[in-house]
């Protein structure tokens, strides 16, 4: 398991994806989901969101009873679903310490080379998943000033990335919104573009 920890705005779940939907990624594992938990998530809708999607990635249909399906069935039947495969799954955007406790009893580790990625913006999440030293965790920093600005000025003036220099006359007005970034990629690249 393997998480990605850092305040909104970071770019954990855009960092992710692009590893998630890399084709090098895509052509080891195979099965792939992505599910994004909402913080009122239910353990239920969750793990029929992930059946589903991981049934119609290969093109078939979920049990008919998916949505009738107790907790406990839901369960044996991701169980039976992942037993031979090695896949990949992401759940991006947790909030609840007590989501792992919840479902990982249906991640079946079959020491197929599975991974299972988490985003979040807490540490607490992160240390009440933590059960092995496979586990392992990169957590987001905001960038620099001096990183902020690169970033704002391949955004904002497109034509001046032969230097990653801002024009002269730009230099105040563009350092006081790449301040108020608080070197947050995400709200750079808004800014700049």
């Amino acid at each position: 398991m393997s998480f990605v920890v850092g305040i909104g705005g970071l770019g954990k779940t855009t960092l992710v994806g692009r590893v998630f939907n890399n084709e090098m990624v895509m052509a080891h594992f195979d099965s792939h989901a992505w599910i994004t938990v909402s913080q009122s998530y239910t353990v239920g809708k969750l793990m029929r969101d992930l059946l589903k999607k991981l049934c119609k990635e290969e093109k078939k249909e979920p049990p008919r009873d998916v949505f009738e399906m107790d907790q406990d069935s839901l369960i044996e039947e991701m169980r039976n679903y992942l037993q031979q495969k090695r896949y990949i799954i992401v759940f991006d955007d947790v909030w609840s310490i007590e989501l792992w406790g919840q479902i990982e009893i249906s991640m079946l580790e079959n020491n197929n080379g599975c991974r299972i990625l988490i985003t979040t913006r807490s540490m607490d999440v992160v240390k009440s998943c933590k059960n092995s030293s496979f586990n392992k965790m990169h957590e987001l920093k905001p960038l620099t000033f001096e990183k902020s600005m690169e970033l704002f000025n391949r955004k904002a003036t497109p034509m001046s990335q032969i230097n990653e220099r801002c024009p002269e006359d730009l230099v105040n007005t563009s350092s006081g919104f790449v301040k108020k970034c608080k070197g947050l990629p995400l709200e750079i690249v808004a800014i700049g573009s």
